[in-house]
């Protein structure tokens, strides 16, 4: 069980890391694998169980976590959103 973690933590970093290539390039599926790895990050962590953090671990998830809402935010909530919308022909 544990290397099955250790792989999907693997596969949704290395999809992590591409959807941010992909929205600095504003690309429209960049966003869009965003959410999803976003998704799938939270549906791993409650899967994991319980765990002890320190205040620095607890912390720092704070702010990755509100560091994602951001990137989501501006992405879909703001006027950059239309950089990413598809061209009209």
């Amino acid at each position: 069980e544990e290397w099955l973690q250790y792989g999907m933590n693997v596969v949704l970093a290395g999809a992590t890391v591409l959807s941010w290539i992909a929205i600095l390039s504003l690309r429209r599926i960049g966003r869009t694998i965003y959410l999803a790895t976003t998704v799938a990050w939270v549906l791993l962590d409650l899967a994991s169980g319980p765990s002890v953090l320190s205040p620095i671990e607890s912390a720092w998830g704070t702010l990755i976590a509100l560091n994602g809402g951001t990137i989501l935010c501006l992405a879909y909530g703001s006027p950059l959103r239309v950089h990413f919308q598809r061209p009209k022909h």
